[in-house]
């Protein structure tokens, strides 16, 4: 009988065994599945941190290219109105050989050529269809000069040397070429408001 309560003792012994291993695995189990949790908690939160600062870089990138292309934009619209002020200018030069007032307006760009250029014997260099124009105010200015009608212009005239090294330009357009780069500073100040 020995045998038999040994054998069951045994078997006892081997069931407590088997229970405790059973408890401890279920234990582990309930461990390795908590771990296994948080970790993928903590992995699941670093993937959403890394793409939230993907998604906030991506955007800072794309919010600024928009600002980059709005301003390009903004400037070539500002260029272009400030462009478009001098073609308007311009075209409004365009009729002034038919105006009234334009001899007056042809001497006093005379005069002010030949102070500038301060020379005996000028060379007046005007348009074909200033030429009557031209001729009565050098009669009438008594000026020693030669006219030579070699230029195309809206109005007004270039008067040079004999030589032709010292140069006045003072036609319409020279005029508003200069005081579209004087003005430039002051437009471009308003438009981008710095002025």
């Amino acid at each position: 009988m020995n045998a038999e309560k040994f054998i069951e003792d045994i078997h006892a012994m081997a069931c407590e065994e088997v229970d405790e291993i059973l408890k401890k695995a279920e234990k582990d189990a309930a461990c390795i599945i908590r771990d296994a949790e948080q970790k993928g908690k903590m992995i699941e939160q670093i993937h959403r941190d890394d793409a939230e600062k993907r998604i906030k870089s991506q955007k800072i990138t794309v919010l600024f290219n928009v600002h980059s292309e709005l301003k390009t934009r903004l400037n070539k619209e500002k260029y272009s109105v400030f462009e478009s002020c001098f073609k308007d200018a311009r075209d409004q030069l365009d009729g002034t050989r038919d105006r009234e007032g334009y001899d007056a307006l042809y001497k006093k760009l005379l005069l002010e050529a030949i102070q500038e250029l301060d020379e005996p014997h000028p060379r007046i260099h005007i348009d074909v269809r200033d030429d009557s124009v031209c001729r009565d105010i050098i009669r009438e200015l008594n000026v020693a000069c030669e006219v030579l009608p070699d230029i195309e212009s809206i109005g007004g005239l270039c008067i040079s040397s004999p030589d032709e090294k010292t140069i006045v330009l003072n036609t319409l357009e020279s005029r508003l070429e200069r005081a579209r780069e004087l003005l430039k500073q002051e437009i471009f100040g308003i438009l981008y408001g710095t002025s």
